[in-house]
């Protein structure tokens, strides 16, 4: 929430993140990245976590043409005529990835960028070692971490600590490697 491009709680950035959302083609994912061993996720927790509920539905659907009327609405077009979006002040508007030099991760960033392009979001990749990327989201320059561990504790109580803002860069108290470091920014990639 702190990130200068997507964070905070205006409705430009509040839009901008749904517009993420929206863009994101999870069953793509699921079929290429994840070789069809996943479910898209409804909720912060599981299936196999107390407290699941099965028939709560609260994810965004894709939408390709909802999320293009929505960044259009709140200014985010193409200015310079390069193909990409820009920001509302003209700035180039650039999400990057870091995450791990693994196959898998590769599909994943791979899946993200095509996802994003599909509505104008310029998408930048790049690995990293775990220790990086925890230094990174310690330093702030990470606006989403992905500690991907989080699964093998079943306990309800896990899950919900990653919504607790305090909790921020705590995942090194768990003993856990961050898994992805998801940044965005206006500038060239990490």
């Amino acid at each position: 929430m702190e990130d200068p491009v997507v964070g905070g709680l205006t409705t430009d950035r509040i839009a901008l993140r749904r517009a993420i959302s929206m863009a994101y083609n999870v069953d793509e994912d699921i079929r290429i990245a994840r070789q069809g061993q996943a479910e898209p996720s409804t909720q912060p927790l599981p299936p196999n976590v107390e407290g699941h509920d099965p028939n709560f539905q609260g994810y965004v659907r894709y939408d390709v043409r909802g999320a293009k009327a929505l960044l259009d609405k709140f200014g985010y077009i193409d200015r310079d005529g390069d193909g990409w979006r820009d920001l509302p002040d003209n700035k180039p508007l650039v999400l990057s990835l870091a995450s791990p030099p693994s196959s898998s991760d590769r599909l994943y960033d791979e899946a993200v960028a095509k996802s994003l392009a599909a509505v104008g979001l310029r998408v930048n990749s790049s690995s990293r070692s775990g220790p990086d990327l925890l230094k990174m989201g310690r330093a702030g320059e990470a606006a989403d971490v992905d500690p991907g561990e989080y699964g093998l504790d079943a306990g309800r109580r896990r899950f919900f600590d990653l919504l607790y803002g305090p909790n921020a860069g705590d995942q090194e108290s768990r003993a856990l490697p961050p898994a992805r470091v998801r940044r965005t920014s206006s500038a060239a990639p990490v």
